[in-house]
């Protein structure tokens, strides 16, 4: 009995894009080999894509706009837990900044160098508009922390989500640079430490 191939839909090629891309970066993409991993002719490809730049370019657009609705939607979640400081301390750390597990710190370096290197594309104000969305989840959970008394009001909810994405870009910059030696303790006492200043009846030295 003949195996029934998984139709070809633009969501299964994307999906096995990216698990090349991270095996091979863009330098190694070749869609012979994509093709042959998913059964299929070159020009079958070109039914959901006009050639391989689009191809690699649209699976790491979707893999962006994913990853930053995912980001918006896990703040979102959590905005509404935050009503202490230790409390605050913990979610900020253990769910909106922390470092990934290595072999997916790995793979979104190797996400992010690849599209990087791409350039503006057709698509750059959607992602840009997805990254917004991470901005404004974060500013609600800064402006929710300071109505909970968490946070001293006299400080700019959108600064405070300015400073954070900072932070978290910087902790991408340890993932894309293995010679970066902090370790990720070092990495949250000092972001605690800032956190504390900013409490209402607390400070660095409290």
């Amino acid at each position: 009995m003949t195996k029934t191939r998984e139709p070809l839909t633009r969501d299964v090629i994307v999906s096995q894009t990216l698990k090349l891309l991270d095996d091979q970066g863009v330098a190694g993409f070749r869609l012979k080999e994509l093709a042959g991993r998913l059964n299929v002719t070159i020009p079958n490809l070109y039914r959901h894509f006009k050639n391989r730049e689009d191809i690699i370019y649209s699976a790491l657009a979707d893999d962006y706009i994913a990853m930053c609705h995912d980001t918006a939607r896990t703040v979102q979640q959590l905005t509404h837990h935050v009503d202490s400081l230790p409390n605050f301390l913990s979610v900020l750390g253990d769910r909106v900044l922390a470092r990934n597990p290595l072999e997916k710190a790995r793979r979104r370096a190797t996400r992010l160098q690849a599209l990087a290197s791409i350039g503006e594309h057709e698509r750059s104000d959607e992602m840009r508009a997805a990254l917004h969305t991470v901005h404004v989840a974060v500013e609600d959970f800064f402006r929710q922390a300071q109505a909970s008394g968490t946070l001293r009001s006299d400080v700019s909810p959108g600064a405070l989500a300015w400073v954070t994405r900072s932070i978290h870009a910087g902790v991408v910059v340890g993932d894309l640079d293995p010679a970066l030696d902090v370790s990720e303790t070092e990495f949250w006492n000092v972001l605690a430490f800032l956190v504390q200043s900013l409490s209402p009846d607390g400070g660095p030295g409290r």
